[in-house]
């Protein structure tokens, strides 16, 4: 399901409370949020998560759990980990890694839609889209706008609900609903912002044995 992603994604879902939108907040509204999201993640150097995906699968009424780790640097490079999945690209090329079927499928950054990068989804939202504030919620002791995001046209993603750390201007919480009502929840947790990262994260050496498939 990391496929799905918007990169961005999220965490295990802790208690959330309503709480009245404070003095600060009352001089921003949808538009400002979603621009303050954009700008850091254009600015950002590196950043490290864990994350979790739940996909609601309407027409059969099942949904799907994933779990998994990412880390981003600049120069669109990332590391997206799961129990099942590996996706790595050093920003030129994706490897996309089925540890249970020991395959690597190779693909250059641009043609491959998986884990589009989160910087291009808010630019997509701030272009594309209609945010109105809704209020903050509390989400795992951090202070969140509550932004809806409605498409101004047609799109797959009919709408679009962010949860936004007042303090790190970063998504804690995504909510997706498509044209086929299916709802598409990513969460993060233990976000931190311009760490140091291991050298070497963000390539990838197949193990022996694996099957390669070269798509470039």
């Amino acid at each position: 399901m990391v496929t799905r992603c918007c990169a961005i994604a999220v965490a295990v879902l802790l208690a959330a409370s309503c709480l009245p939108v404070p003095v600060g907040a009352q001089q921003m509204d949808g538009q400002a949020v979603v621009r303050k999201v954009r700008a850091t993640f254009e600015s950002l150097k590196t950043m490290r998560a864990r994350f979790t995906q739940t996909f609601e699968w309407q027409l059969v009424g099942e949904s799907q759990k994933t779990a998994g780790t990412l880390a981003a640097a600049k120069g669109d490079r990332y590391r997206i980990e799961t129990e099942d999945q590996l996706i790595v690209t050093d920003g030129k090329t994706v490897w996309n890694f089925s540890k249970a079927n020991k395959q690597v499928i190779v693909d250059e950054l641009g043609k491959t839609a998986d884990a589009p990068l989160m910087r291009d989804l808010m630019l997509r939202y701030a272009e594309g889209y209609t945010a109105v504030l809704k209020g903050q919620e509390a989400i795992g002791g951090s202070d969140c706008f509550v932004v809806e995001l409605r498409p101004k046209g047609e799109e797959f993603i009919t709408a679009v609900t962010l949860w936004v750390d007042g303090k790190l201007w970063v998504p804690l919480r995504v909510r997706q609903v498509d044209v086929n009502d299916n709802v598409n929840v990513y969460e993060l947790q233990d976000v931190e912002l311009n760490v140091t990262l291991p050298p070497g994260l963000f390539t990838f050496e197949p193990p022996a044995g694996a099957e390669v498939i070269d798509m470039r």
